[in-house]
């Protein structure tokens, strides 16, 4: 009973959340929740998928979204590499249908498969899609498992007997290596290791990055970081402490030497493995004999019978190897010999990648593969390793690893865990662009660092490409000219301001052709472009704007640098002042995309041409949404708020007019 009510409960209990947090603290805190504080039982119901603690939390952040973040849905653009999480969720339809078991029955399959999977992923796409949501959910991440520290070492101390006290029942299933092994809320001792380890891998990396310094008064490497990884070590999980091991390993050698190479190792051990096991090209005899000889002849035996029934479970799922067996355990082994009591054994599945074979084939094993492995392989073409050490890039770098681990852990275990999933959803999204955002603290837009392209890509390491001596001088003035300009702007001195700018546009725009190949000038030069034409366009006097030349200003910034969100935002400003509508919402939208759907300045101007084409209810969600990432005392933000106010206020019933 208690653990019915722990689930259905959780359903409303995480729309309170959303109801009291922003929607992306909420569906962090909402996923960490759930993932530790639940029950591992699930309630079955004929004929759908049984309800557990995946299908509570997914329902739960999905019906808070719909009533209290739907402007994350509408600011949504599936992408095309989308397709292998939407085609995994799909497959189980195919399965179904080619084995004769019905649609509804493939429906039903294709239903877990979404809410297990398609969910928390498309949860990663809307709130941790930026280097922001990352840093926020990896910061969860490593607060549950500070949390989880006392109800370990309690275990680790008195025997695994939280679960019984909580929900009455208990998983223990005896010592290891001479003590309790700890469980709390999870199936196994093992899965309880593995969030242990992932806690303590972002923890390391986080603070070794400065992500996170301190705990209240004290130092967050010399507190909480050694005790966390004490408690994970005391939870006696070999191989969940192997890939802690191998994640630092990865993460210190890459930075260290600045190679790419070993993550992308990473990324073909399933495949390579994949490779060697379906056939039986590599029995992994000597692997086990190693094992048993230095480190632990349990742990060769346990390893050595998941090889054997590998085998048995690979020959079976090799008779239907396109889409595989489907469900009702059609996809099942069975050995030869008999036991004792004359009945007939199944042979138990470990490895997720054998029953994805087994359940949908090979389109499912691969289809599992890239949902899992393409964040990681697109975050290795995105990024360069030299930014890999910076703060706004760690929690992105961590994410790249922990899923590699999840997918070497997934040879050998089975455990669907909604955290990797939801992780997959953001790091796909992320792009270099995000490197100058700060979506939720929004600047003034015409100080530098929020136009920042590929390019440079605020890697503090490294050094700007040499300036020719020959405009070195041009360059230092332009500079003088840029900062009078701010300085001015500040003070509110805005005629100065645009003349300073002017100034200092024509000075990069001569010592460019000195050198045109050289990126620091391109860059300086579309920096001072955009903040010209942004104070063009949204000057507080509206006698004083200039959007035709605000807009050749922009068209030509962006056509120097097509992927920075501030050009884009500035084009998007530029179009709607100028009163081209629709093409200032395919620009403003452009920018969110690049942004990852959270600039206020975005978010506002595209509220304002949405009330202007006569979208009133349209434009509403989206100046709320602007309203929940704008702080208070933004003067320039504030601004437009009002402005946007002001329109929606003039026509309440969404009647179009021109601007």
């Amino acid at each position: 009973m208690i653990v019915f009510i722990a689930l259905v409960g959780c359903v409303p209990g995480v729309i309170v959340l959303f109801a009291l947090l922003p929607a992306r603290k909420a569906a962090a805190t909402a996923v960490i929740a759930t993932w530790l504080l639940l029950p591992p039982l699930g309630i079955n119901i004929p004929g759908l998928p049984d309800f557990t603690k995946l299908s509570a939390a997914s329902l739960g952040i999905m019906l808070g979204t719909l009533f209290f973040g739907s402007g994350h849905i509408l600011a949504f653009r599936p992408r095309w590499f989308d397709l292998p999480a939407l085609l995994w969720c799909l497959c189980a339809i195919a399965s179904s249908l080619s084995n004769g078991l019905g649609l509804y029955d493939g429906l039903s399959l294709s239903l877990g498969q979404f809410l297990y999977w398609g969910l928390p992923y498309f949860f990663g796409r809307l709130y941790f899609c930026d280097l922001k949501g990352l840093r926020l959910f990896t910061t969860a991440m490593v607060v549950g498992g500070l949390s989880y520290v006392l109800p370990c070492l309690w275990e680790i101390r008195m025997s695994p007997q939280i679960m019984g006290y909580v929900y009455g029942f208990s998983t223990w299933q005896g010592t290891r290596y001479g003590g309790y092994r700890p469980y709390v809320f999870f199936k196994t001792g093992l899965e309880l290791g593995m969030y242990m380890t992932a806690a303590s891998l972002a923890a390391w990396w986080l603070w070794r990055c400065g992500v996170i310094k301190r705990l209240g008064p004290f130092s967050f490497g010399k507190t909480a970081l050694p005790v966390l990884l004490v408690t994970t070590v005391l939870c006696r999980s070999f191989g969940a402490l192997v890939l802690l091991v191998v994640g630092v390993f990865l993460l210190w050698a890459s930075t260290r030497f600045k190679t790419k190479i070993l993550l992308w190792a990473l990324v073909f051990v399933a495949p390579v493995y994949f490779a060697i096991r379906i056939p039986n090209l590599w029995s992994g005899d000597q692997l086990v004999d190693l094992i048993e000889r230095y480190i632990d002849p349990v742990r060769a035996e346990s390893l050595g019978y998941r090889f054997k029934c590998e085998n048995a479970l690979v020959a079976r799922a090799v008779q239907q190897p396109v889409f595989g067996w489907g469900g009702w355990g059609r996809s099942a082994a069975y050995w030869d010999e008999r036991h004792k009591d004359n009945e007939i054994s199944w042979v138990p599945t470990d490895g997720l990648w054998i029953i994805a074979l087994g359940l949908n084939g090979y389109v499912g094993l691969v289809l599992l593969y890239f949902m899992i492995e393409l964040p990681l392989i697109l975050f290795l073409c995105r990024f360069p390793v030299q930014l890999w050490h910076h703060p706004q890039m760690a929690p992105a770098v961590l994410a790249a690893t922990l899923l590699g681990l999840y997918m070497v852990d997934c040879l050998v275990n089975a455990f669907i865990n909604i955290i990797y999933v939801s992780l997959a959803g953001g790091l796909i999204s992320v792009v270099p662009a995000q490197l100058a955002i700060r979506p939720r603290k929004p600047r003034e837009h015409g100080t530098s660092g929020r136009g920042i392209d590929p390019d440079r890509c605020l890697n503090e390491g490294s050094s700007p490409p040499p300036i020719p001596l020959a405009a070195l001088s041009e360059v230092k003035l332009a500079d003088r000219y840029r900062r009078l300009g701010r300085t001015s702007k500040e003070g509110g001195q805005l005629r100065e301001t645009q003349a300073a700018w002017r100034q200092a546009l024509e000075i990069f725009t001569r010592a460019s052709v000195l050198d045109p190949a050289n990126l620091d000038l391109r860059r300086r030069r579309c920096d001072c472009a955009n903040d010209l034409a942004w104070l063009l366009v949204c000057h507080p006097d509206p006698a004083s704007r200039d959007s035709a030349s605000a807009l050749a200003l922009a068209c030509e910034v962006v056509k120097e640098c097509s992927d920075c969100e501030a050009y884009w935002n500035t084009l998007g400003v530029a179009y709607f002042r100028a009163g081209d509508l629709r093409s200032a919402i395919v620009a403003l939208e452009r920018a969110l995309e690049l942004g990852g759907g959270e600039n206020p300045f975005d978010l506002v101007f595209l509220a304002m041409a949405q009330a202007r084409l006569g979208n009133a209810e349209q434009a509403r969600l989206l100046l709320d949404r602007t309203l929940s990432y704008k702080e208070q005392g933004h003067a320039e933000l504030d601004r437009f708020c009002d402005e946007a106010r002001s329109i929606l206020a003039v026509f309440p019933d969404g009647t179009a007019i021109t601007p």
